[in-house]
């Protein structure tokens, strides 16, 4: 159940419903007591990522937390009757194979985690072996890629 499909229950505008559950002085108290009403029947759940995506200004999201923000920012969307490009632009900073399947494929930004794995080893071992005296701060660069899918 979410915002859009309460709102489509009671015949409201989604922006009245929205209101109502924040307990808006825009909105009667007879309003908000049907829909709050409605939404207990329901199980409504507030959806916290859309609620802070409402408030937010940028027009991009680059989820970092696997696909999993994605899909869900994916699900934001939807609710909130957001096109993906044209009114949000999503990226992820993992490439996995959900990313060509989702409507629209999702942009990400391939990391070569196997690359950086070693990279991170040879310096523990390094630090373990006492090739080196004492932890020096030290910049390594690993490339990774960016693949432009329709989420752009």
């Amino acid at each position: 159940m979410n915002l859009k499909k309460l709102a489509e229950e009671l015949n409201l505008s989604f922006s009245t419903v929205s209101k109502a559950l924040r307990d808006s002085h825009e909105i009667s108290e007879s309003t908000k007591s049907r829909v709050v009403a409605k939404a207990n029947e329901l199980n409504y759940q507030v959806n916290l990522l859309a609620s802070s995506f409402r408030k937010q200004k940028t027009k991009t999201i680059a989820p970092d937390y696997s696909q999993t923000l994605a899909i869900a920012t994916y699900e934001v969307c939807e609710e909130l009757g957001l096109n993906i490009p044209n009114d949000v632009k999503v990226i992820a900073f993992s490439n996995s194979y959900l990313a060509a399947l989702l409507n629209p494929p999702l942009t990400a930004i391939a990391q070569p985690a196997f690359e950086m794995g070693r990279e991170a080893a040879s310096i523990l071992v390094n630090l373990v072996e006492k090739k080196e005296s004492r932890y020096r701060h030290q910049r390594t660069e690993i490339k990774s890629e960016l693949i432009v899918r329709k989420s752009t």
